[in-house]
Parts: C-alpha cells; sequence; structure tokens
C-alpha cells in the first residue's frame, strides 16, 4: 500500500462537543483504482456516542450520528460522489451532479467497501478500503479532489465538526472548497 496523503482535520468553531482531541487521517493507494483511508480519533471515548460495530451494510443518514466521510471530485466537477462510514460498520455512498443534488441515476461502488474498526482506551480508528476509480473515471493526468471530513456525536447530545477546511460560517463538508487535498494521477 503507497501512502499518498496525511491530513489533519480542524474543528469548526460551530462545534460544541469537546471530547474529542483530535484527529487524523491517512490516505494510501491500496491498488489501482482503490483507495484506503484511516480516520483516527484521540480524545474521552466514553464521552462520545460510538456505536457497537456490526456486519457491513449499505445504510442511510448516517451523518445524523458519528460518521466519517469522503467526497471525491474529479478537476472542478462540478459531480462527485460522496461516501460516509459509521463505526458500526454502516456506510452510504452518494453520487451528485452538481452542489447538493444528487445524479439522476446512483450506481453503487463496484465492490462495497470494507471497513475496519480498532478501539483503544483513548483512541478510535475506522479503516476503510473503496474502490472509486470506476465511479469517477478520471482521464489521464486528471485531479481528483478529496473531502476529509467527520462529524462526532457525544453521549450529551453534542456535536464536533471535523475537516480539512471550513470555507463557511456553518459546517457544510459538499463545498468544494473544503476538497482540498489532490491526488494527482494517483487513480489511474
Amino acid at each position: 500500500m503507497k501512502q499518498i496523503g496525511h491530513a489533519v482535520l480542524v474543528r469548526h468553531s460551530a462545534s460544541r462537543g469537546t471530547a474529542v482531541r483530535g484527529l487524523e487521517i491517512d490516505v494510501s493507494s491500496a491498488s489501482r483504482g482503490e483507495l484506503a483511508l484511516s480516520y483516527v480519533l484521540e480524545g474521552n471515548l466514553d464521552g462520545l456516542r460510538i456505536p457497537l460495530a456490526e456486519i457491513a451494510r449499505r445504510s442511510d443518514r448516517l451523518w445524523e450520528h458519528t460518521c466519517f466521510e469522503v467526497f471525491l471530485m474529479v478537476n472542478d466537477g462540478p459531480e462527485y460522489v460522496e461516501f460516509n462510514f459509521a463505526p458500526s460498520c454502516e456506510w452510504a455512498m452518494y453520487q451528485f451532479s452538481r452542489l447538493r443534488e444528487r445524479a439522476a441515476k446512483q450506481e453503487g461502488p463496484p465492490t462495497p467497501p470494507s471497513i475496519e474498526i480498532v478501539r483503544e482506551r483513548d483512541r478510535f480508528e475506522l479503516r476503510a478500503q473503496i474502490d472509486v476509480a470506476a465511479l469517477l473515471r478520471p482521464a489521464a493526468g486528471a485531479r481528483v479532489r478529496l473531502g476529509l471530513s467527520a462529524i462526532v456525536e457525544e453521549v450529551s447530545g453534542d456535536y464536533s465538526f471535523w475537516a480539512l477546511r471550513h470555507p463557511a460560517a456553518k459546517p457544510d463538508f459538499h463545498n468544494s472548497e473544503s476538497f482540498v487535498l489532490e491526488l494527482e494521477g494517483s487513480l489511474v
């Protein structure tokens, strides 16, 4: 596996949750057209609402609870793809024709994502591997832009919002200005 990026996520100022000390992500190329993402959260895990891992399955509305996300856009879009991964091993994938407008035809990923959970005393790691080349169909030399983010729910009901960059006053992970990690030629 070839590491192609490391990112430290930034907490949005609208966050009320305080149990998370930090969140980092490693992005690797698992094979041609596949990405491996490792989200590492450090903090008071007892203060977080993290469901137990189950059998991986597709689900919806994962962003309403603790959820790790990746947005992928070829060049400057406007089309993009969103993947959500929950600690329960549930996952979701959405395709958009432009900002927040779901594409008329929603294809599934060529293979479902694989998700693995590692939980330690003050550290939680979610590893996901996704096959994205067939979904994005990047041409040779195309830039693939990633937006990496997380929503973390606390036992108190408070949330914290994390991303590479927060270009707006409210958390908005769909804003392409936050898709700042670029992979040039890594997927093709």
